[in-house]
Protein backbone atom coordinates (compact mmCIF):
# COMPACT_ATOMS: atom_id res chain seq x y z
CA UNK A 1 0.00 0.00 0.00
CA UNK A 2 2.73 2.33 0.77
CA UNK A 3 5.05 1.84 -2.41
CA UNK A 4 1.62 1.84 -4.60
CA UNK A 5 0.60 5.62 -2.88
CA UNK A 6 4.26 6.46 -3.58
CA UNK A 7 3.94 5.62 -7.23
CA UNK A 8 1.32 8.34 -7.30
CA UNK A 9 2.48 10.77 -5.26
CA UNK A 10 6.06 10.60 -7.25
CA UNK A 11 3.92 10.94 -10.50
CA UNK A 12 4.46 13.31 -13.03
CA UNK A 13 1.32 15.19 -12.84
CA UNK A 14 1.10 15.00 -8.77
CA UNK A 15 4.97 15.43 -8.43
CA UNK A 16 5.08 15.76 -4.39
CA UNK A 17 8.16 16.31 -2.60
CA UNK A 18 8.98 14.81 0.75
CA UNK A 19 11.17 15.77 3.46
CA UNK A 20 12.43 14.05 6.74
CA UNK A 21 11.34 16.10 9.41
CA UNK A 22 14.03 14.53 11.90
CA UNK A 23 16.68 14.51 9.79
CA UNK A 24 16.12 19.24 9.79
CA UNK A 25 13.54 18.47 6.95
CA UNK A 26 15.85 17.96 4.45
CA UNK A 27 15.04 15.86 1.36
CA UNK A 28 13.94 12.17 1.65
CA UNK A 29 16.38 10.39 -0.35
CA UNK A 30 14.97 12.16 -3.62
CA UNK A 31 16.60 15.24 -3.78
CA UNK A 32 17.61 14.80 -7.38
CA UNK A 33 14.00 14.41 -8.67
CA UNK A 34 13.60 18.23 -7.48
CA UNK A 35 12.33 20.45 -9.73
CA UNK A 36 15.13 22.81 -8.60
CA UNK A 37 17.92 20.35 -9.55
CA UNK A 38 16.17 19.48 -13.12
CA UNK A 39 14.12 17.12 -11.69
CA UNK A 40 10.16 16.62 -11.75
CA UNK A 41 9.15 17.01 -7.96
CA UNK A 42 7.56 20.08 -6.85
CA UNK A 43 10.46 21.13 -3.84
CA UNK A 44 9.43 24.75 -3.88
CA UNK A 45 6.95 25.07 -0.22
CA UNK A 46 4.91 27.70 -2.06
CA UNK A 47 3.49 25.19 -4.57
CA UNK A 48 2.09 23.82 -1.81
CA UNK A 49 3.20 20.16 -3.07
CA UNK A 50 5.61 19.30 0.00
CA UNK A 51 4.99 16.48 2.69
CA UNK A 52 7.26 15.11 5.25
CA UNK A 53 7.34 11.48 5.82
CA UNK A 54 5.36 11.43 8.97
CA UNK A 55 2.68 12.78 7.01
CA UNK A 56 2.36 10.98 4.50
CA UNK A 57 2.25 7.20 6.10
CA UNK A 58 -0.56 8.97 8.67
CA UNK A 59 -2.70 10.02 5.97
CA UNK A 60 -2.16 6.50 4.22
CA UNK A 61 -3.17 4.29 7.61
CA UNK A 62 -6.06 6.61 7.84
CA UNK A 63 -7.10 5.48 3.91
CA UNK A 64 -6.54 2.00 4.64
CA UNK A 65 -8.76 2.05 7.81
CA UNK A 66 -11.81 2.45 5.44
CA UNK A 67 -10.35 -1.14 3.99
CA UNK A 68 -10.31 -2.25 7.66
CA UNK A 69 -13.78 -1.06 8.47
CA UNK A 70 -15.51 -2.97 5.35
CA UNK A 71 -13.83 -6.09 6.43
CA UNK A 72 -15.40 -5.63 10.14
CA UNK A 73 -18.68 -4.90 8.17
CA UNK A 74 -18.79 -8.24 6.84
CA UNK A 75 -17.83 -10.02 9.63
CA UNK A 76 -21.04 -8.04 11.40
CA UNK A 77 -23.36 -9.30 8.67
CA UNK A 78 -21.80 -12.69 9.02
CA UNK A 79 -22.12 -12.92 12.94
CA UNK A 80 -25.41 -12.15 12.71
CA UNK A 81 -26.68 -14.25 10.22
CA UNK A 82 -25.53 -17.18 11.92
CA UNK A 83 -27.22 -15.89 15.17
CA UNK A 84 -24.10 -14.53 16.59
CA UNK A 85 -23.44 -11.55 18.49
CA UNK A 86 -20.26 -9.54 17.83
CA UNK A 87 -18.53 -5.73 17.86
CA UNK A 88 -15.82 -4.32 16.66
CA UNK A 89 -13.27 -2.67 19.27
CA UNK A 90 -9.87 -0.89 19.54
CA UNK A 91 -7.12 -3.53 19.52
CA UNK A 92 -4.30 -1.75 19.28
CA UNK A 93 -0.53 -3.51 20.03
CA UNK A 94 2.51 -3.42 18.04
CA UNK A 95 3.19 -7.41 17.81
CA UNK A 96 0.41 -9.47 20.10
CA UNK A 97 -1.72 -10.29 16.94
CA UNK A 98 1.19 -11.17 15.50
CA UNK A 99 3.30 -13.35 17.44
CA UNK A 100 0.06 -15.42 18.23
CA UNK A 101 -0.25 -15.95 14.37
CA UNK A 102 3.09 -16.91 14.24
CA UNK A 103 4.48 -14.16 12.07
CA UNK A 104 7.99 -13.71 11.63
CA UNK A 105 9.25 -11.06 14.13
CA UNK A 106 12.40 -8.67 13.82
CA UNK A 107 13.83 -6.80 16.64
CA UNK A 108 16.02 -3.94 16.43
CA UNK A 109 16.68 -1.55 19.93
CA UNK A 110 13.99 1.09 20.83
CA UNK A 111 16.34 4.13 20.07
CA UNK A 112 16.39 2.71 15.83
CA UNK A 113 12.84 1.59 15.49
CA UNK A 114 12.24 5.53 17.11
CA UNK A 115 14.22 7.13 14.30
CA UNK A 116 16.54 8.87 17.05
CA UNK A 117 20.22 10.38 16.13
CA UNK A 118 22.84 7.57 16.43
CA UNK A 119 24.37 9.71 19.05
CA UNK A 120 21.94 9.08 21.26
CA UNK A 121 21.08 5.66 19.97
CA UNK A 122 24.88 5.01 21.66
CA UNK A 123 24.20 7.24 24.44
CA UNK A 124 21.20 4.83 25.35
CA UNK A 125 22.79 1.73 24.62
CA UNK A 126 25.69 2.62 26.93
CA UNK A 127 23.32 3.67 29.84
CA UNK A 128 21.25 0.54 28.97
CA UNK A 129 17.83 2.28 28.56
CA UNK A 130 17.74 1.15 24.90
CA UNK A 131 15.35 -2.47 24.92
CA UNK A 132 14.34 -4.11 21.72
CA UNK A 133 11.55 -3.80 19.90
CA UNK A 134 9.89 -6.56 17.70
CA UNK A 135 8.09 -6.15 14.94
CA UNK A 136 5.80 -8.24 12.42
CA UNK A 137 7.75 -9.23 8.92
CA UNK A 138 5.81 -11.93 7.26
CA UNK A 139 3.82 -14.97 7.58
CA UNK A 140 5.25 -18.12 7.12
CA UNK A 141 4.27 -21.89 7.14
CA UNK A 142 6.80 -25.11 6.68
CA UNK A 143 8.78 -22.73 4.66
CA UNK A 144 6.44 -21.70 2.40
CA UNK A 145 5.53 -17.47 2.46
CA UNK A 146 2.16 -16.78 2.71
CA UNK A 147 2.44 -13.36 3.43
CA UNK A 148 5.24 -10.99 2.56
CA UNK A 149 5.96 -7.42 2.26
CA UNK A 150 7.60 -5.67 -0.21
CA UNK A 151 11.19 -5.17 1.39
CA UNK A 152 13.79 -7.10 2.58
CA UNK A 153 14.61 -9.84 3.83
CA UNK A 154 11.54 -10.91 1.27
CA UNK A 155 13.80 -8.55 -1.31
CA UNK A 156 17.06 -8.44 -1.57
CA UNK A 157 16.96 -4.33 -1.83
CA UNK A 158 13.97 -1.94 -1.83
CA UNK A 159 14.82 -1.69 -5.54
CA UNK A 160 14.28 -4.57 -6.02
CA UNK A 161 10.75 -4.73 -4.11
CA UNK A 162 9.79 -1.71 -5.94
CA UNK A 163 10.49 -3.50 -9.45
CA UNK A 164 8.44 -6.72 -8.05
CA UNK A 165 5.62 -4.27 -7.23
CA UNK A 166 5.24 -2.55 -10.37
CA UNK A 167 5.62 -6.16 -12.36
CA UNK A 168 2.18 -7.48 -10.06
CA UNK A 169 0.45 -4.59 -11.73
CA UNK A 170 1.48 -3.94 -14.42
CA UNK A 171 3.50 -6.94 -15.59
CA UNK A 172 2.45 -9.41 -18.55
CA UNK A 173 0.60 -11.54 -16.03
CA UNK A 174 0.06 -8.19 -13.51
CA UNK A 175 -3.51 -7.23 -12.56
CA UNK A 176 -3.89 -4.50 -15.12
CA UNK A 177 -2.52 -6.42 -18.04
CA UNK A 178 -2.63 -9.82 -18.52
CA UNK A 179 -4.02 -11.14 -15.03
CA UNK A 180 -7.17 -8.65 -15.99
CA UNK A 181 -8.92 -11.37 -17.62
CA UNK A 182 -9.72 -13.06 -14.47
CA UNK A 183 -11.51 -9.54 -13.14
CA UNK A 184 -14.88 -8.85 -12.97
CA UNK A 185 -14.87 -6.53 -16.33
CA UNK A 186 -17.14 -7.21 -18.81
CA UNK A 187 -14.47 -6.01 -21.15
CA UNK A 188 -10.92 -6.65 -19.77
CA UNK A 189 -8.83 -6.32 -22.28
CA UNK A 190 -9.70 -2.82 -23.16
CA UNK A 191 -10.11 -1.63 -19.47
CA UNK A 192 -7.03 -2.42 -18.02
CA UNK A 193 -5.40 -0.84 -21.25
CA UNK A 194 -6.96 2.31 -20.33
CA UNK A 195 -4.96 2.13 -16.91
CA UNK A 196 -1.63 3.45 -17.64
CA UNK A 197 1.48 2.37 -15.74
CA UNK A 198 3.24 4.30 -13.98
CA UNK A 199 6.65 6.27 -15.96
CA UNK A 200 9.91 5.59 -15.04
CA UNK A 201 10.60 8.69 -13.33
CA UNK A 202 7.60 7.89 -10.74
CA UNK A 203 9.89 4.55 -10.44
CA UNK A 204 12.87 5.47 -9.81
CA UNK A 205 11.82 8.25 -7.15
CA UNK A 206 9.97 5.52 -5.61
CA UNK A 207 13.23 3.86 -5.80
CA UNK A 208 15.13 6.45 -4.22
CA UNK A 209 12.50 7.58 -1.01
CA UNK A 210 12.22 3.67 -0.21
CA UNK A 211 16.11 2.69 -0.28
CA UNK A 212 16.54 6.01 1.84
CA UNK A 213 13.91 5.21 4.23
CA UNK A 214 15.34 1.69 4.95
CA UNK A 215 18.52 2.87 5.18
CA UNK A 216 17.68 5.43 7.38
CA UNK A 217 15.25 3.58 9.80
CA UNK A 218 16.30 0.21 9.41
CA UNK A 219 13.46 -0.67 7.74
CA UNK A 220 10.39 0.36 5.65
CA UNK A 221 8.26 2.22 6.34
CA UNK A 222 9.80 4.75 8.10
CA UNK A 223 7.03 5.29 11.18
CA UNK A 224 5.35 1.54 11.35
CA UNK A 225 5.98 -1.71 10.82
CA UNK A 226 5.67 -3.59 7.51
CA UNK A 227 2.22 -5.56 8.99
CA UNK A 228 -0.19 -3.41 11.17
CA UNK A 229 -3.81 -4.02 12.68
CA UNK A 230 -5.28 -1.36 15.30
CA UNK A 231 -8.51 -2.46 15.00
CA UNK A 232 -10.26 -6.39 15.76
CA UNK A 233 -13.76 -7.97 15.88
CA UNK A 234 -15.13 -9.44 19.11
CA UNK A 235 -17.60 -12.59 18.56
CA UNK A 236 -19.46 -14.03 21.10
CA UNK A 237 -22.87 -15.95 21.82
CA UNK A 238 -25.75 -13.70 22.92
CA UNK A 239 -27.35 -14.07 26.79
CA UNK A 240 -30.83 -13.52 26.26
CA UNK A 241 -31.47 -13.84 29.94
CA UNK A 242 -29.10 -11.14 30.72
CA UNK A 243 -30.80 -8.70 28.50
CA UNK A 244 -34.36 -9.80 29.50
CA UNK A 245 -32.70 -9.12 33.20
CA UNK A 246 -31.13 -5.73 32.83
CA UNK A 247 -32.26 -4.23 29.63
CA UNK A 248 -35.47 -3.06 28.49
CA UNK A 249 -37.15 -4.71 25.58
CA UNK A 250 -36.15 -1.95 23.54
Amino acid sequence: MTINALLELFDEAMGVFIRDKRMWFRPAGIGKFARSQGGHLYDDPRDLRSATINAVETSLLESMATEQGMVLQNLALATEAIGLGGFPNFARHENSWFEALKFRMCEMPASRYLGAPRVLSTIAGWLGRDPSVTFPLGLEREEAVLLRPFCPPYFPTMQKAVRAFVETKFGPSGSYRGGAEQSSWGDPKNCAAAVPAPGEPAIEATVAYCEYVHQRYGRFPACTAPFRTAIGFQVCHVDEEFYSRFYRPS
